[in-house]
């Protein structure tokens, strides 16, 4: 019986420690959601968010959103760290945002669907794998077009062939292409 009411209060201490932190959890998230508001009400017609989880670390809380451009036809990721006291922990998400959303002004970037057409147009090969991502160069500040296909059946051959160990495959020049997003030229190398 002593042990059994031993149990219940360690059940009970755990179930209190989850339900606090997913409620911290939920703090961080909503939180979040009013920085995005806030930064992107200008823009809230060209912009929309879907939360997609919550990561816990140590000294704040990694909320992830999907985030659909509907000017650039396109959907990506952003993250937004909130610290422990529910502020903003890092501003770096605004780096990843076009300045004509934080601005809120004409589009000056090419969409998604053009920067595919530019890159096919200069030697991209096509595979059955497709992944378009939005990128700013760090350096430069200027957004860019990465554009990468794959072979699942290539990719399929060489899990199965090595299995357990990390593949390492050839790179295929055809299967990379990056296009400056403000003016469709073809970046040779980065």
């Amino acid at each position: 019986m002593k042990r059994a009411s031993i149990l219940v209060v360690i059940f009970l201490f755990f179930l209190k420690a989850f339900s606090q932190s997913q409620s911290e959890s939920e703090k961080a998230r909503i939180k979040s959601f009013e920085i995005l508001n806030t930064v992107f009400k200008p823009s809230s017609t060209r912009v929309r968010f879907e939360y997609v989880s919550t990561i816990e670390r140590i000294e704040r809380y990694s909320i992830k959103y999907k985030v659909i451009y509907s000017d650039l036809n396109y959907t990506g990721s952003l993250f937004i760290d909130i610290n422990r006291k529910f502020e903003l922990y890092d501003s770096a998400f605004y780096y990843e945002i076009p300045d004509f959303i934080l601005q809120n002004s004409k589009v000056d970037l090419i969409s998604a669907d053009s920067a595919l057409n530019i890159a096919k147009r200069n030697g991209l090969c096509l595979e059955d794998v497709l992944d378009i991502r939005l990128l700013r160069h760090y350096e430069k500040k200027y957004f860019m077009w990465f554009i990468n296909t794959d072979s699942s059946k290539d990719k399929a051959a060489a899990k199965k062939k090595y299995k357990t160990k990390t593949t390492i495959r050839a790179v295929i020049p055809c299967r990379e292409r990056i296009v400056d997003a403000r003016t469709g030229e073809i970046i040779p190398n980065l």
